[in-house]
């Protein structure tokens, strides 16, 4: 690394990337819990008890949440728990072809839609919303990438994986 590092600074120096993601016991578990997977290792029971202490109940149904429920997080202890429970309350956050920041809410955002279309299919749900590959189509970009809302933006890589893993998932039979 030192060798490169010094390699690296010869040519004019060093990028940095930074994230602003703040701690979250409910992605950090998810992390280490897709490693564990792919070691083919069972998940710990602590890590499952320490997810579970995340469980909300709400009008809408089960959710998971460090502070408030929504749905990354329904996602991540989702990956773990594989707790149906949950299916109502993702459902709830449908809105227009995508899914919302909150249930009934408006607009429909692209990693919401990630989030809640990758729960549903870890729960073995078939979701085959035609409105919804219209709304992903709705966010495509002229440079070929994808924005994260109907409302303008930049293509990211990040958006871009989210719609194509979207789409992807669509079931339609």
């Amino acid at each position: 690394m030192k060798a490169e590092r010094k390699y690296l600074l010869s040519d004019g120096g060093v990028t940095a990337t930074y994230t602003f993601l703040q701690p979250n016991a409910l992605r950090d578990a998810y992390m280490i819990s897709t490693l564990l997977h792919l070691y083919n290792r069972d998940v710990p029971e602590e890590t499952k008890m320490l997810v579970r202490r995340y469980r909300r109940e709400t009008e809408f149904g089960v959710g998971y949440g460090v502070k408030k429920p929504n749905l990354e997080e329904t996602f991540y202890a989702s990956y773990i728990l594989r707790d149906k429970a949950v299916i109502s309350f993702v459902k709830s956050f449908e809105s227009n072809g995508g899914f919302a920041k909150q249930p009934g809410g408006y607009p429909p955002y692209l990693e919401d839609t990630y989030y809640a279309t990758s729960t549903l299919s870890l729960l073995s749900q078939r979701y085959s919303n035609p409105r919804t590959a219209e709304f992903i189509a709705s966010l495509q970009n002229a440079n070929g990438g994808f924005r994260r809302s109907i409302h303008g933006g930049i293509s990211t890589l990040e958006d871009s994986y989210y719609a194509v893993e979207v789409l992807r998932r669509l079931e339609f039979r």
